[in-house]
Protein backbone atom coordinates (compact mmCIF):
# COMPACT_ATOMS: atom_id res chain seq x y z
CA UNK A 1 0.00 0.00 0.00
CA UNK A 2 1.32 3.45 -0.91
CA UNK A 3 1.51 5.95 1.96
CA UNK A 4 0.07 9.46 1.82
CA UNK A 5 3.42 11.17 1.11
CA UNK A 6 4.36 8.69 -1.59
CA UNK A 7 0.94 9.12 -3.16
CA UNK A 8 1.36 12.92 -3.30
CA UNK A 9 4.81 12.55 -4.86
CA UNK A 10 3.51 10.12 -7.48
CA UNK A 11 0.83 12.66 -8.42
CA UNK A 12 3.54 15.23 -9.29
CA UNK A 13 5.54 12.97 -11.62
CA UNK A 14 4.54 12.38 -15.21
CA UNK A 15 2.94 13.99 -18.24
CA UNK A 16 0.18 16.57 -17.84
CA UNK A 17 -1.84 18.98 -19.98
CA UNK A 18 -2.73 19.06 -23.65
CA UNK A 19 -1.45 20.93 -26.69
CA UNK A 20 0.80 23.88 -25.83
CA UNK A 21 0.41 23.25 -22.10
CA UNK A 22 1.63 19.62 -22.32
CA UNK A 23 4.53 19.15 -19.89
CA UNK A 24 6.53 16.71 -17.80
CA UNK A 25 6.62 17.36 -14.04
CA UNK A 26 9.45 16.30 -11.70
CA UNK A 27 9.31 16.87 -7.94
CA UNK A 28 12.16 16.45 -5.46
CA UNK A 29 12.97 17.10 -1.83
CA UNK A 30 16.00 19.31 -1.05
CA UNK A 31 17.91 19.59 2.23
CA UNK A 32 18.94 23.06 3.47
CA UNK A 33 21.16 23.95 6.45
CA UNK A 34 20.48 27.33 8.06
CA UNK A 35 23.33 28.80 10.14
CA UNK A 36 22.84 31.28 12.96
CA UNK A 37 25.55 33.14 14.88
CA UNK A 38 24.88 34.26 18.44
CA UNK A 39 27.01 36.03 21.01
CA UNK A 40 28.07 33.74 23.83
CA UNK A 41 28.02 34.31 27.57
CA UNK A 42 31.63 35.46 27.72
CA UNK A 43 33.22 38.31 25.82
CA UNK A 44 34.36 37.37 22.31
CA UNK A 45 32.51 34.05 22.35
CA UNK A 46 30.40 33.22 19.30
CA UNK A 47 27.94 30.34 19.18
CA UNK A 48 27.20 28.91 15.74
CA UNK A 49 23.93 27.02 15.47
CA UNK A 50 22.87 24.92 12.49
CA UNK A 51 19.33 23.88 11.66
CA UNK A 52 18.56 21.30 8.99
CA UNK A 53 15.28 21.45 7.12
CA UNK A 54 13.77 20.15 3.92
CA UNK A 55 11.99 21.97 1.13
CA UNK A 56 10.53 20.96 -2.22
CA UNK A 57 11.35 21.81 -5.82
CA UNK A 58 9.24 21.22 -8.90
CA UNK A 59 10.59 21.29 -12.44
CA UNK A 60 8.25 21.54 -15.43
CA UNK A 61 9.51 20.78 -18.95
CA UNK A 62 7.15 21.86 -21.74
CA UNK A 63 7.00 20.42 -25.25
CA UNK A 64 8.28 23.71 -26.72
CA UNK A 65 11.51 23.40 -24.69
CA UNK A 66 10.58 25.87 -21.95
CA UNK A 67 11.77 24.87 -18.46
CA UNK A 68 10.25 26.26 -15.28
CA UNK A 69 11.79 25.55 -11.88
CA UNK A 70 9.72 26.29 -8.79
CA UNK A 71 12.05 26.61 -5.80
CA UNK A 72 12.10 28.09 -2.35
CA UNK A 73 14.72 30.66 -3.32
CA UNK A 74 15.06 32.77 -6.44
CA UNK A 75 18.24 32.49 -8.46
CA UNK A 76 19.75 35.79 -9.44
CA UNK A 77 19.84 36.29 -13.18
CA UNK A 78 22.78 38.40 -14.36
CA UNK A 79 21.47 41.57 -15.94
CA UNK A 80 22.79 42.75 -19.30
CA UNK A 81 24.31 46.19 -19.48
CA UNK A 82 23.00 48.67 -22.02
CA UNK A 83 26.37 48.50 -23.85
CA UNK A 84 25.77 44.91 -25.05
Amino acid sequence: MVGYRQHCVLMLYGFFGEGETRHIAHWRSVKYVDKFNEEGGTEGETIIRKRERFSHELTLAYENGQLIELKETKEEVPSKSSNE
